[in-house]
């Protein structure tokens, strides 16, 4: 009989403690108003890079030229393009301007996911915004000519960043694409050039930024497209709860956001 008691008592005692702990935990969460989620984001930036006034420069081409359309093209021109894209110091691939960018709240860290010169990539990068920008995703795009095949120095860099800024007394969290370009060979002196900025969230939450808001950055909705899939027995099957966003910048640029 005792034994039942003894055992009643530590059951109890260590339910009390489990209870306790738990709402701690609870009443934590609902003071620091930390709700764990995650943002899932696709990145094609490359309409963006290659129309960019630096690489039509060094390509000898016009934004009127290129944008005219494959089957409007002459052959002189596709020769100059291409011979451009597909020589030994240009990187202008989409798989140079194309990644994938998960955001983990509750370990407060992106997994990024793509490939550079044939090879995939995939690393994760602690969130270290808003007291420092968060480098996502970098990648040459040019390097300086040289008749050296083992000397290659960066000319064009394309440098992706989180980083935070205040609109109107609130802090917003910004993904800011644009190219660095190097001075005389050297990385000791540089130039940045912004491409765009995407307002991604105010920090902390999942709070999409409004239509409004995103067109005063130049971004308009393209398409939302809900996410089908089919299980082993041939039943296709909608999930409403995973929809893709595409909002497509002014420069070209597309940006996925699969909700």
């Amino acid at each position: 009989m005792n034994s039942i008691w003894i055992t009643l008592i530590i059951v109890g005692i260590a339910y009390y403690l489990l209870s306790k702990r738990i709402g701690s935990v609870e009443n934590k969460v609902a003071e620091d108003n930390i709700i764990p989620f995650s943002l899932k984001l696709h990145f094609n930036i490359h309409r963006a890079v290659i129309f960019s006034p630096q690489i039509l420069n060094r390509a000898k081409v016009t934004k009127e030229e290129l944008d005219k359309g494959y089957d409007k093209w002459t052959k002189g021109f596709k020769d100059k393009w291409y011979g451009f894209l597909k020589d030994k110091d240009s990187q202008l691939g989409q798989e140079n301007t194309n990644f994938n960018a998960t955001y983990l709240s509750s370990d407060n860290m992106f997994i990024i996911e793509g490939s550079s010169e044939g090879k995939s990539l995939s690393y994760v990068v602690p969130n270290r915004t808003p007291l420092n920008n968060t480098r996502l995703w970098d990648q040459t795009l040019r390097y300086y000519p040289s008749k050296d095949k083992d000397l290659r120095n960066e000319e064009i860099r394309l440098e992706v960043d989180l980083r935070s800024e205040d609109f109107d007394g609130k802090t917003m969290c910004l993904i800011t694409v644009g190219h660095r370009e190097f001075e005389n060979k050297t990385l000791a002196k540089s130039k940045y050039i912004k491409l765009l900025d995407f307002p991604l969230s105010y920090p902390y939450t999942r709070e999409q930024i409004s239509e409004g808001e995103l067109k005063k950055f130049g971004f308009e909705k393209k398409d939302t497209t809900p996410w089908f899939d089919k299980d082993d027995f041939g039943k296709v099957t909608a999930h409403p709860w995973d929809t893709e966003i595409v909002y497509k910048h002014e420069s070209g640029a597309e940006i996925s956001w699969l909700t």
